[in-house]
């Protein structure tokens, strides 16, 4: 099984593990800094999607389906036309 395929099989799992991490008050700091355009990469399940500026043009790349699905759900939940999601 490939790496990207294990990532997928995770993601939900993933994703409410990441909610809980340390580092998410450093990731909020550091993302709010960012304008313009703006490139992700490993985006994962969109956990920093909400610290974009709406007004900044964001893609976020990653190799994992499953997690890229996730991070969908949660630009259109967030209302942001602004990001671009792909693998």
């Amino acid at each position: 099984m490939e790496t990207k395929d294990k990532y997928s099989r995770i993601a939900n799992i993933f994703d409410k593990l990441e909610e809980r991490m340390p580092m998410n008050e450093i990731k909020k700091e550091a993302v709010q800094i960012l304008k313009g355009k703006i490139l992700e990469i490993g985006i994962g399940s969109g956990a920093c999607l909400k610290y974009y500026e709406k007004k900044s043009d964001v893609t976020g790349i990653d190799f994992s389906v499953g997690m890229l699905n996730i991070a969908k759900k949660k630009a259109k939940l967030l209302g942001l036309e602004n990001v671009k999601l792909l693998e």
